[in-house]
C-alpha cells in the first residue's frame, strides 16, 4: 500500500514540475468589461428564489459580479488561511517520506500563487475596494471564527475535517471552471474571471489528487472516534452551503449602499427565503450535482461516519455511491491507483 502511495505521490510530484506556470502566465492588460457578468448565471444562488425579480435587472448584474469578487475571496481564504496552515503544520507535526513531504511545498508553493492571481483579479476589477492588505471585503470572519481556524490549522491531525473540506471544494473548483468555460463560449462572462477560474483549474486537476493521498495519510490512520467527531464538524460546516446565507446577506447590503431603489422591504423578502434553497432542487442541481462532486460523493460513500452528510442532499443517496469508485477498496485502504 505504502509503495502504491509512493509511486502516486512521484507521479503527481513530476506533474507539478513539468506543467508548472507563474502568475505572469495570465494576460493582465485585457480591461474588464463592467456591462458583462462576472460570474455564470447558475452560480447566483438568489436566482433560485421566488422573489429574485424584484431586483431590477441593474441591481441583478451587480450581485452577479459582487458573486464573483466573492468567489475570488473565498479562494484566497480557503487556500491561504486554511489549507496552507494545515500543511505547514502537518509537516512540522508528522513524520512524512520525501515524496509526501515534496508534494505539500508544490501544493503551498501553488496555493500561494493562487492567492495571489485571485487578488490581483480583484485588485484589477475594483482597485478602490481592494489592495494587498485589505484582500477581503464581502468573505469576512468574526474575530471568534479567525480564532477558531487558527486552533484548527495549528493541530490539523485533531482537527482532521480539513481534508473533507479541501475535498469538497477543490473538486468543486473544477466544476466552476466548466460553468465559466460554458458562460465564455455563450459570451455570457467576462473573459478575465473565466481566465483566472482556468488557470486556477489546471493546478486544481492534481491538488484533488494529493487530498486524496492526505486522506489515505493523516484520516486513514486516525482513532475511529476522532474521525466520527471530525465528520460530525465536517457535516456541520458544509451544511451552511446548501442553505447559503452570510455571503448573499452580505452582499445585499453592499448594494443597498450602492442602490437607492433597493428597499429594505426587497432585501427582507430575499432574506426571508434564503432556508428554501435546502430543499430546491435546481439549486442542488448546480451546486452539489454528481457531475460536480462524484469524486468527492465517492468517496464520502465508503465512511460510514458520514453518513449524516447524505440528509443534505435531495437526489443523491450514499448507496448510488458506493462501489463506483475504482480506488477506494474500504474505509482503512489505501485510495490510490
Amino acid at each position: 500500500m505504502e509503495t502504491r502511495l509512493v509511486e502516486r505521490l512521484q507521479r503527481l510530484n513530476k506533474q507539478s514540475v513539468d506543467r508548472a506556470f507563474t502568475v505572469e502566465a495570465l494576460d493582465w492588460t485585457k480591461p474588464i468589461d463592467k456591462s458583462l457578468k462576472w460570474t455564470p448565471d447558475e452560480m447566483i444562488t438568489i436566482s433560485y428564489l421566488p422573489s429574485y425579480d424584484l431586483l431590477t435587472d441593474a441591481q441583478k448584474l451587480r450581485f452577479n459580479q459582487l458573486i464573483g469578487l466573492s468567489i475570488c475571496e473565498q479562494f484566497i481564504w480557503f487556500e491561504n488561511v486554511l489549507l496552507n496552515p494545515a500543511l505547514r503544520s502537518c509537516k512540522r507535526i508528522y513524520k512524512l517520506n520525501p515524496e509526501m513531504n515534496e508534494a505539500i511545498d508544490h501544493f503551498m508553493e501553488e496555493e500561494d500563487k493562487h492567492g495571489e492571481i485571485f487578488l490581483r483579479m480583484l485588485m484589477k476589477a475594483e482597485p478602490e475596494n481592494y489592495s494587498k492588505e485589505n484582500p477581503l471585503r464581502i468573505f469576512k470572519l468574526s474575530k471568534t471564527q479567525n480564532f477558531i481556524m487558527k486552533v484548527v490549522t495549528k493541530f490539523p491531525q485533531i482537527f482532521l475535517w480539513w481534508i473533507w473540506i479541501a475535498l469538497f471544494f477543490e473538486e468543486r473548483t473544477l466544476d466552476i471552471s466548466k460553468k465559466y468555460n460554458k458562460a465564455l463560449k455563450e459570451k455570457d462572462v467576462d473573459w478575465n474571471f473565466w481566465q483566472c477560474h482556468y488557470y486556477h483549474m489546471l493546478d486544481e486537476v492534481r491538488h484533488q489528487q494529493i487530498d486524496e493521498c492526505f486522506l489515505a495519510t493523516f484520516y486513514n490512520k486516525a482513532n475511529p472516534i476522532l474521525r466520527k467527531i471530525n465528520a460530525k464538524v465536517f457535516i456541520n460546516f458544509i451544511s451552511s452551503y446548501f442553505g447559503p446565507k452570510r455571503m448573499a446577506t452580505r452582499i445585499l447590503e453592499l448594494m443597498q449602499e450602492e442602490f437607492d431603489d433597493l428597499s429594505t422591504e426587497t432585501i427582507n423578502t430575499l432574506k426571508d427565503e434564503f432556508d428554501t434553497l435546502r430543499t430546491n432542487v435546481e439549486f442542488q442541481r448546480s451546486a452539489f450535482s454528481r457531475q460536480g462532486l462524484g469524486r468527492t460523493y465517492e468517496l464520502l460513500a465508503q465512511y460510514d461516519e458520514m453518513d449524516d452528510f447524505w440528509d443534505l442532499l435531495i437526489e443523491e443517496s450514499k448507496e448510488e455511491h458506493l462501489g463506483k469508485n475504482r480506488f477506494v477498496r474500504g474505509t482503512h485502504s489505501t485510495i490510490l491507483n
